[in-house]
């Protein structure tokens, strides 16, 4: 039975009311809660409503009404047991959204009406907790929504009557309280006053029904025959005739001590319905409860006044005010007098809270009054009255620093608007003289809420308020003068209120000794002002007159351009509501005013007087011109706004607008550099409102003529810009997407690029010269215009050429041919015999173009040289030779390998990539990163695109670090390695031949032969010819030949005697080998090939036979030794250290030719002829003390040594020369047995190394001869 009971409580909690439904659900449930909740929710509900519900409730069937009060109590009618259940039944239906309220006698909320009555009568109310808890918190909100929700619109009659019958208990309650205990405030005020008061929503539906009540005395009647109030007058005659008038003026006349509170709550609810009380019936009973009351007011005492319940006096005179108006209308004034003499007295008292109160009640009967109810103090009965008493002067005396109180203070001072007197205007003023800048704030924003009510005189007398506190205070009190009246103007957007303060803000901005900070303020506050006034359109466009006018007359223009800028930003601030009317209305204003002129004219006048200013003196962006603000302030408001009114105006710059610009921020010699770079910069910013022509004539006539020496950043960019807005234009570019190509062969203004790049004094605006160069050359150049590569590389090279032999003019040319280089670290280039006697500056500048033609050829060469996907079969002179060791310790994470490679500075790229795979023993393409240097700062090269690059080209110097990345597949992986160097990949010495080796070496050999075959080779033609079928097809051939290297090298121009030092040989290193050198060396072994030709090599070249051949030649030998002389000896004609570097460099590739594989082929037959023509002594003459001038660069000693010491080891020891090794690993393998792994299974041996020991006698007797001579 427990849990039957529980499961019952809690579907009364829920809202289902019937017990017996309840009871019935959980029986077909099987005590199933849920199951139950499905059944209840199947049947119909007791009778009740709710908000959302449109239909009339409906009387519930009299088949499930609910069980009466003694059923569920289980008692009989006596009992004095509150009903709990369905005071759990009535929250739960009233505290929630889809409210719905039952209505009558037999539901919860009569029963709970009827058992508080029972246990009010016999005192027991407040002791019970249920019952305090309905009359507290569950019946003010019933009654509330019952009779003050819209919702009671929509009921029908069987539920206006429910409610009269809850109002009938409700009155009855009410009587009973009143009989027994102290009064019910809350009961009184907030629900029986509701009841009886006519304007609630329940009364007025009902107020056409028909009084029923028949009782002895009568004592509510309604005097309207259209509107009767039937039930509300049954209700009051109901209360009156139970004693309920008698009760309440029982109350007053019993002698007990009634605070405010419960006296208001007396008289409240007959106040309500005063109108319909009969006189002579009501008066003698309430009059002595009437005159209580006032006299308890009147004689309120200090501490009553600052007390929590003040409020509660308030409320008591206005039920007594209700009472009077209709049935003492003699003491309505005195009502009145009592509410004001009290907010005096509170006012008069040093609290906070009593004067806050009082403020309150004050601010709450001025509501009252302008909302015009009824039986309420006229407003202008109040304004009198606060005039008279000087109540704003009393109210102003307290917490003005709180703001809670200034906001009641300016709601005060508001509503006396037109009445206040100046004098208490200047009062309330002056109290900020002296104060905190928070009290100052306060009272600011009281006067500014009643100023928008003043009338014109008192407005005057608050500007003359204004403007005397401006002349004598300091700045921080006029910024918030300048806000209070910003305050001002955008409160009040109609009339002259709104224009008087835009005109202070007008003067105020131009006073002369006003900060700048100051200034934009008030501009900012005009702006807001103006923005926000019902006038706006008509009120900017005359004050743009106005600042046009300034600008006329005054160069000092800074602030009117200014405001002109700030009026033009409102009329386009208009966002998605911005449209072409706009930007017609600006375009308007400039056909009216000339406003770009007028600007452009201005800013002539302000250049001018900046200069005059710094004493006919280029003026620093600093200089003070009207002592307010400075050159840069004059210089950026002009070009800003010029700038916004071209872009926003939809107008553009006419030609000579651009000339009074330029000619007085560039061409104007007063003109400083900050002037120049800021005009560049709006230049570039305002391409786009230029038209085509007119960037057309700035660009000839103005950028093309700048100095190219003098060049800075912003004027470049400036160029850049135009030129390719120019030739865009003029169709000679073309844009694709983001990319510019170039789609007709020289775009106006490539020769100025050309001195850009090199006359340019700054190196960084030079490289970035020459790359827009290299682009409109051949690298940005549209597929059609590069089909003809060659002729576009003849073309450039022949510039190039050009370029040069014009830097010479003033030099000799056989000086240049002859140079005797005094090169130095700087790269200053050649000293030649003439170049000397040059001034400085000259020599100079003859110096850097030189270097920046060869540079630029470098920079041609090996951009377009990389892009070359192919092995090379006619390699660069710079990959031909041995160049300096360069060890590379490289590092692979994938496979932890680590290990040093000893290279030389020639080496390529992808020789390095096959030395790395070979040992990790990988597929080649599976080497995919290569990183040089430290990680984040060095050199990234990704696959094989840039395979063709030597590595001095990439920056490697020695000791240089290798991070290789290795994509290692599953059937890829790495085997053992061997203990010794004859299981290490790629062992064979480069002079080796074998298997592997026959193929690499087999070019070399043919270049070799081919090289020999005659006494001369003429340009590309000899050069392949020296090439054999297997480097490559002929495809690739025919794709090399066009690279600009090999162009350059069949110019078969004197360029070799013009390229120097660094940069010198930065170019030859990316051109073939130099025709004429290759073929002096040539031609000292051809009588030997003639010979070897007609008969064919059976023996070596060291043996006797053939010497004796040679020795039969003698007078060919002297030719070769006077050809050797010339090439190799330094004190030969027109030999300079340079040439003689060079010259050592082809001789190395002579005796020891590396192949485009990168081994080394063995040309025994010129190394032979090269000794019996007196090479060895001529070389190893250059080792000798003072064999090289003291003024030879150090670079060229050293390399020349270099070499030297290089042939010097092959010829004497046969061994291969450093950097051809094989990698050095930086764990030597211990010796033991040699190991076979499976990978070399089925290798060959390699066949022995070419024998030198026919070379032996010669070499001996050469280096014997050598020591006899020193």
């Amino acid at each position: 039975m427990e849990q039957e009971d529980e499961n019952i409580s809690l579907l009364l909690n829920m809202g289902f009311p019937d017990v017996r439904a309840i009871k019935r659900a959980l029986k077909l449930s099987n005590g199933d809660v849920n199951e139950a909740v499905i059944f209840l929710t199947e049947q119909p509900l007791s009778s009740y409503t709710t908000v959302d519900d449109l239909r009339d409730v409906e009387m519930a069937d009299p088949a499930h009404r609910p069980p009466t009060y003694d059923e569920v109590g289980g008692d009989n009618g006596n009992s004095m047991e509150f009903p709990t259940t369905n005071l759990y039944e009535l929250e739960s239906r009233v505290f929630t959204d889809t409210w719905s309220i039952p209505y009558k006698r037999e539901e919860s909320l009569g029963k709970c009406l009827v058992a508080a009555a029972r246990l009010a009568e016999e005192g027991l109310c407040d002791a019970d907790e249920s019952c305090h808890r309905f009359m507290d918190r569950c019946l003010p909100e019933c009654f509330h929504k019952l009779l003050a929700n819209g919702a009671v619109r929509r009921w029908g009659l069987e539920i206006q009557e429910g409610v009269f019958n809850m109002l009938d208990l409700l009155t009855n309650l009410v009587i009973v309280r009143l009989k027994h205990g102290s009064v019910p405030e809350a009961l009184l005020k907030d629900v029986f006053a509701l009841a009886l008061d006519s304007d609630c929503e329940w009364n007025q539906k009902n107020k056409h029904r028909p009084a029923e009540f028949t009782g002895d005395v009568i004592y509510a009647e309604s005097t309207s025959q259209f509107e009767s109030y039937g039930w509300l007058m049954d209700l009051i005659n109901i209360f009156g005739n139970r004693g309920g008038l008698e009760l309440v003026a029982g109350h007053f006349s019993s002698g007990e001590e009634l605070d405010a509170g419960q006296m208001a709550a007396l008289l409240l609810p007959l106040g309500q319905c005063a109108k319909f009380l009969i006189m002579e019936v009501t008066c003698p009973i309430l009059l002595p409860a009437v005159t209580l009351a006032l006299q308890y007011v009147a004689t309120l005492e200090e501490k009553q006044l600052k007390g929590q319940k003040i409020g509660s006096c308030y409320e008591l005179l206005e039920a007594v005010r209700l009472l009077c108006v209709s049935l003492w209308p003699e003491k309505v004034q005195r009502t009145s007098d009592l509410r004001l003499e009290m907010i005096i007295r509170m006012l008069k008292t040093p609290h906070f809270s009593a004067r806050m109160n009082a403020l309150k009640e004050l601010a709450r009967l001025i509501e009252d009054s302008e909302r015009r109810r009824g039986n309420v103090i006229d407003a202008d009965i109040i304004q009198e009255w606060m005039t008279s008493k000087r109540v704003l002067s009393l109210a102003l005396e307290g917490n003005i620093d709180q703001v809670q109180y200034t906001d009641r203070m300016k709601e005060l001072v508001e509503f006396m608007g037109p009445k206040l007197q100046e004098e208490e205007l200047s009062r309330i003023w002056y109290m900020a003289e002296k104060a905190s800048p928070h009290v100052v704030d306060n009272i600011h924003r009281i006067m500014a809420a009643a100023a928008t009510r003043f009338s014109p005189h008192q407005f005057d007398h608050l500007l003359s308020l204004i403007r005397k506190s401006w002349d004598d205070g300091n700045d921080r009190l006029r910024e918030k003068l300048l806000s209070f009246i910003g305050k001002i103007g955008q409160d009040s957007r109609l009339g002259r209120t709104a224009e008087k303060m835009l005109d202070a803000l007008w003067a105020l901005a131009r006073v002369p000794a006003l900060p700048p900070r100051l200034v934009h303020q008030a501009m900012n506050e005009h702006l807001t002002i103006l923005n926000e006034s019902a006038t706006r359109d008509q009120l900017r466009k005359s004050y743009i007159v106005r600042c046009v006018e300034d600008i006329k007359r005054s160069p000092a223009v800074y602030l009117p351009l200014k405001q002109l800028h700030y009026l033009a930003q409102s009329i386009t601030k208009g966002g998605a509501s911005y449209f072409k009317t706009e930007k017609a209305t600006l375009s308007e204003l400039n056909r009216s005013h000339e406003i770009v002129k007028l600007i452009t004219l201005s800013l002539g006048k302000c250049h001018a007087l900046a200069v005059s200013t710094c004493g006919n003196q280029q003026p620093p962006p600093s200089t003070l011109i009207d002592g307010k603000y400075t050159h840069d302030d004059y210089l950026r408001v002009h070009l800003e706004f010029l700038q916004f009114l071209l872009k926003e105006g939809d107008i553009y710059l006419a030609w000579p607008r651009c000339k009074d610009i330029w000619d007085t921020l560039v061409a104007n010699s007063k003109a400083s550099g900050y002037d120049k770079e800021t005009c560049f910069a709006w230049f570039s910013g305002c391409r786009g409102d230029l038209e085509s022509s007119t960037q057309r004539d700035l660009f000839c006539e103005k950028l093309l003529r700048l100095d190219p020496v003098t060049m800075t950043r912003a004027a470049f960019t400036c160029f850049v810009d135009y030129f390719h807005a120019v030739n865009l234009n003029d169709h000679k570019l073309i844009r694709n997407g983001n990319v510019i190509v170039v789609d007709k062969l020289e775009p106006l203004g490539m020769e100025f690029i050309w001195q850009l790049v090199l006359e340019c004094q700054e190196e960084q605006l030079a490289e970035e010269a020459m790359k827009l160069l290299l682009d409109m050359s051949y690298m940005s150049l549209s597929a059609r215009l590069r089909r003809d590569p060659p002729q576009l590389h003849a073309k450039f090279i022949s510039e190039c050429y050009r370029k040069l032999e014009k830097s010479m003019l003033r030099v000799n040319e056989t000086a240049v041919g002859a140079a005797v280089s005094t090169a130095t670290k700087t790269l200053t280039a050649m000293a030649v015999s003439d170049l000397g006697g040059l001034p400085t500056t000259s020599r100079n500048s003859c110096i850097q173009h030189i270097r920046r033609v060869l540079v630029l050829a470098e920079r041609y060469v090996s951009s377009i040289e990389e892009q070359h996907p192919a092995p090379r079969s006619l390699p660069p002179h710079g990959a031909s030779f041995t160049g300096m060791p360069v060890i590379l310790h490289v590092s692979c994470d994938s496979n932890k390998m680590d290990m040093n490679f000893e290279c030389h500075s020639n080496e390529r790229l992808g020789l390095v990539r096959g030395k790395i795979a070979n040992y990790a023993r990988v597929p080649l393409d599976q080497v995919q990163t290569l990183s040089f240097g430290e990680i984040g700062g060095g050199i990234l090269v990704n696959g094989g695109e840039q395979d063709n690059r030597l590595l001095h080209q990439l920056g490697v110097t020695t000791n240089t670090s290798l991070a290789a990345k290795i994509n290692i597949s599953s059937a890829a992986q790495l085997k053992e390695v061997g203990d010794t160097w004859d299981e290490l990949p790629g062992t064979a010495s480069y002079c080796d031949t074998g298997e592997e080796g026959s193929s690499d070496g087999a070019g070399g050999s043919g270049a070799a032969s081919g090289a020999s075959a005659g006494p001369s080779r003429l340009g590309v033609r000899s050069f392949s010819a020296a090439v054999g079928d297997g480097h490559g097809s002929q495809y690739n051939l025919d794709q090399e030949k066009q690279l600009p290297g090999v162009v350059m090298a069949s110019q078969g121009r004197d360029v070799f005697s013009m390229l120097i030092v660094d940069a010198v040989r930065r170019v030859l290193y990316l051109v073939p080998t130099d025709p004429n050198v290759a073929d002096k060396f040539d031609s000292i072994c051809s009588a030997g090939i003639a010979t070897s030709d007609a008969s064919p090599r059976t023996t070596p070249y060291g043996s006797p036979a053939k010497r004796d051949k040679i020795r039969d030649k003698e007078k060919d030998r002297e030719t070769g030794r006077e050809v050797l002389r010339r090439l190799l000896d330094l004190n030969a004609a027109d030999m300079t250290p340079f040439r003689l570097l060079y010259n050592m460099e082809v001789l190395s590739g002579k005796i020891m030719p590396v192949s485009v594989e990168g081994s080394m082929n063995s040309n025994a037959h010129f190394c032979e002829e090269f000794l019996m023509c007196g090479g060895l002594s001529l070389i190893t003459a250059l080792l000798q003390k003072d064999s090289l001038p003291q003024e030879v660069d150090y670079e060229i000693r050293q390399s020349v040594y270099l070499i030297t010491l290089q042939i010097l080891r092959y010829l004497l020891c046969g061994s291969t020369p450093r950097g051809q090794e094989v990698p050095v690993i930086g764990q030597q393998p211990h010796p033991g047995p040699p190991k076979r792994s499976a990978l070399d299974s089925s290798a060959q041996a390699s066949p022995p190394p070419i024998s030198f020991s026919s070379l032996t006698p010669i070499i001996a007797n050469r280096v014997i001869l050598v020591g006899a001579n020193t």
